[in-house]
């Protein structure tokens, strides 16, 4: 009876090992893509930084321009 017992846990280990291989690989593949996706996302901070950098000083160049052309409302 314990042999029988024995003998249907290893034959649903082996049904369920291919399984546990496919998930390895499955997660191994998403680490990977994880791993790639920080620098990009490291670039797109980078730009969005730099594009709210370059419109506050577009914005400055604007209040002065209208302070000179006394178009400012002070």
């Amino acid at each position: 009876m314990a042999n029988d017992v024995d003998n249907l846990v290893l034959e649903q280990l082996r049904v369920i090992r291919p399984d546990i291989a496919e998930l390895k690989r499955h997660a191994a593949s998403t680490n990977v893509q994880l791993a790639s996706m920080g620098p990009q996302i490291g670039a797109l901070t980078t730009a969005v930084c730099g594009g709210r950098s370059d419109i506050e000083e577009l914005r400055r160049r604007l209040d002065r321009v209208e302070r000179r052309l006394e178009l400012a409302d002070d």
